[in-house]
């Protein structure tokens, strides 16, 4: 089994779009490409040797590879350009049929299940570099095995982020990380455990003090997962489980808007029928 690295530069707002030159990627307007030219330093020169150092494959999408095989090749006699040109590259396109760049081979079928069994076969690390729209299929099927992402000190405020909207939530582990001179910090991530997995389900929020949220849209969204927690919205057999006696009430919140700076009141009320032995009446 292969793993599947993504080494990605990101900004302090997780844009990755464009990072090394103002014409890789100017799709949606982007105009601030080449973003990194002016934070490299030795540091970066270091972490990019150590991982040229290394026995990797390269999995690509059809824009990276585009934009790798117009320069790497040509490149001369640069230890990245020897890396990248003994490297197996493999690439998920449906557009091209012809690969100029030498080792190169084409994946034209369903990405992730191209991508999965690519996974399950012998061979060295499968390295990741920008592809963006690979990487959200390929993070959306839970195939990625650590991230390196590198954050640079800007804040570009548009972009193609690495994580874009839509991504399922996952718990990350930070294994390893450095700062460099300029600020750049070298983190990597990996998947954790499922047994040490954050758990998004709204009923973990049914614990926490509401009158502790910063704002009243976090208040309003503590209501919302109470509510739902409880069984508000959900099965008949849901709202049976709540009537059991597991849950100690059904909040159904209530908002208004008032005349205080333009915030909403709120209230929220217990539903007694679901457990009337157990069920309060609630007023935040």
């Amino acid at each position: 089994m292969r793993k599947i690295i993504a080494i990605t530069h990101v900004t302090l707002d997780g844009i990755m779009q464009s990072p090394g030159g103002s014409e890789e990627d100017p799709r949606g307007g982007f105009t601030q490409g080449g973003w990194i030219m002016h934070f490299s330093d030795a540091a970066v020169g270091e972490a990019l040797g150590e991982i040229m150092a290394g026995e990797f494959d390269m999995l690509l999408g059809r824009r990276t590879y585009e934009i790798f095989a117009a320069y790497w090749p040509y490149a001369g006699d640069h230890p990245f350009a020897n890396a990248f040109n003994k490297a197996t590259k493999y690439v998920v396109t449906k557009s091209l049929g012809r690969f100029d760049w030498v080792n190169t081979h084409g994946m034209s079928g369903d990405a992730v299940e191209e991508v999965r069994r690519l996974k399950a076969s012998d061979g060295p690390e499968l390295h990741i570099w920008g592809s963006s729209e690979l990487l959200q299929t390929l993070i959306a099927a839970q195939l990625v095995d650590e991230f390196r992402v590198w954050v640079y000190p800007l804040i570009l405020g548009k972009g193609k982020r690495l994580f874009e909207d839509g991504v399922p939530s996952c718990g990350l582990t930070l294994v390893e990380s450095r700062c460099t001179s300029k600020g750049i910090l070298l983190n990597t991530y990996r998947p954790a455990p499922l047994s040490q997995r954050g758990h998004f389900n709204p009923t973990i929020r049914l614990t926490q003090n509401w009158h502790g949220a910063r704002n009243w849209r976090q208040r309003i969204w503590r209501l919302h997962c109470r509510a739902r927690a409880s069984g508000i919205g959900r099965s008949r057999r849901g709202m049976t489980a709540a009537g059991r006696g597991k849950l100690p009430f059904i909040v159904a919140p209530r908002v208004s808007f008032g005349t205080n700076a333009g915030c909403p009141e709120i209230k929220a009320f217990s539903v007694s029928k679901v457990n009337p032995k157990i069920a309060t009446r609630r007023r935040p």
